[in-house]
């Protein structure tokens, strides 16, 4: 199945791609009068049943509240995502935790994303990382036409997970 989350910053849909991206994951959903909160649990690859005793893994899995607070902030995002690579030398366990907020001000749309990373990389306890993104946008409707100027930066080793890159 698909997995989305948010703009696709981190995990999104590639189905436009000769190689489409989807997951064999459990996703459970449950709907609130404030939002969506979903749990979900991925396998990335099956299990290398070739050799006896193998044990390797590699799995995506998170947690992800979307609230609607008010007609102003029209989302608010708040996440907990692990990605854990089992498969070779030198297990990679990456825990990201963050928060994305969409809004309506005046006439501008002002959206913001805010991830934090820690973990293990190829065995290598990894250093904090992380990574913002901001929006200022506003809708012509005379003209259909959106413009907006965003500002994207990231931390030399953030793993970007699966995002959809150019939605």
């Amino acid at each position: 199945q698909e997995i989305t989350l948010g703009d696709h910053l981190l995990v999104g849909n590639v189905g436009w791609s000769n190689v489409a991206r989807s997951f064999d994951a459990v996703k459970l959903t449950y709907t609130h009068d404030r939002g969506t909160l979903q749990l979900f649990y991925a396998k990335l690859e099956d299990e290398n049943i070739s050799s006896g005793a193998n044990n390797e893994y590699s799995n995506f899995m998170g947690v992800y509240e979307s609230l609607k607070l008010n007609d102003t902030v029209t989302n608010l995002d708040l996440y907990l995502l692990s990605k854990n690579d089992h498969t070779v030398s030198g297990n990679t366990d990456i825990y990201s935790y963050g928060a994305r907020m969409k809004a309506n001000v005046a006439s501008l749309t002002v959206r913001g994303e805010v991830t934090m990373q820690k973990g293990t990389v190829a065995g290598v306890d990894q250093d904090s990382q992380s990574q913002f993104d901001i929006e200022v946008g506003r809708n012509f409707d005379g003209i259909k036409t959106y413009v907006s100027l965003e500002y994207f930066m990231a931390s030399k080793d953030f793993d970007q997970m699966y995002p959809t890159a150019h939605k």
